[in-house]
């Protein structure tokens, strides 16, 4: 199967982000029971779970923030501050960080936490729903 060169953010950039590998996961319903598994391994039956096809193309991993978004404001320079958490302020070059010890950004719209969350680089994102669906898969089955 071809995969895709994955992101990789070791957090020496200020990015603390976690590590998901790719995986095959099957789903089962007898009676009253749903069941699900996974593997690293393509097995039969199993299928590679849609958060691990990006932009069309597979990929080993995938980055999720070990922190919820805070704001590098390109403004100041900085990040931004506890008392502007809840203000309304994004100006283009701004960008999304998963950062400890900051404060998540609140109040602005959908468009712009893209926009921040891009400007970041190529690769780089919003968390979306198959990201979200994965990790919530694991942990069901953890």
């Amino acid at each position: 199967m071809p995969y895709q060169k994955a992101l990789i953010s070791q957090g020496t950039d200020g990015q603390v982000m976690v590590e998901i590998t790719a995986f095959y996961y099957k789903y089962s319903y007898s009676g009253t029971t749903h069941s699900w598994s996974i593997s690293l391994s393509p097995l039969d039956g199993y299928t590679i779970h849609p958060a691990f096809i990006k932009d069309g193309a597979y990929v080993q991993y995938r980055y999720m923030g070990a922190y919820e978004g805070s704001l590098w404001d390109a403004t100041t320079s900085a990040m931004v501050g506890d008392a502007d958490i809840e203000t309304n302020m994004y100006a283009a070059g701004d960008k999304l960080c998963s950062v400890s010890g900051v404060y998540p950004k609140t109040n602005e719209t959908r468009s712009e936490f893209r926009a921040a969350a891009s400007a970041r680089g190529t690769g780089w994102r919003q968390q979306d729903y198959y990201l979200t669906a994965a990790v919530q898969l694991l942990y069901l089955l953890e």
